[in-house]
């Protein structure tokens, strides 16, 4: 099964990717000020990022992804959302996820770099809270 999820959402990741602007997914490594210009195209991107994310985390909790799947897309995902791009785009895109209050509070535990979200300790509580 964790296979399978691999293969799918590898692809769909690689679908995102060409989804982006030109240049903009390698921007999010740049300062602030080096920044691509805000715009639709670039915001849908990264919703469609942002969902595949939330559905991965979602996964996760439901124990259909394992632990070590996870932490392989997490470093990458966590490194994003750290980025000055994805903060100014999380600003317009956080309400799209109020359905999923776990993500939200993941999304900014790490951007405010806690050491608990960075450490994967959010992996396990997701799956505590979203078990009840």
């Amino acid at each position: 099964m964790n296979a399978l999820v691999f293969v799918e959402y590898t692809k769909r990741f690689d679908q995102i990717m060409c989804s982006f602007p030109p240049g903009a997914w390698q921007a999010r490594t740049k300062p602030a000020t080096e920044l691509p210009a805000p715009t639709s195209e670039l915001r849908n991107a990264y919703l469609r990022y942002l969902n595949l994310c939330a559905e991965e985390f979602f996964l996760l909790s439901q124990n259909y992804l394992s632990v070590r799947v996870w932490l392989i897309w997490e470093a990458e995902l966590q490194r994003t959302l750290r980025s000055a791009l994805f903060a100014r785009e999380w600003a317009e895109l956080r309400a799209e996820f109020d359905a999923h209050p776990p993500f939200q509070a993941y999304v900014e535990a790490v951007m405010a770099g806690s050491h608990s979200a960075l450490k994967g300790g959010w992996a396990a509580r997701a799956v505590r809270y979203l078990k009840g």
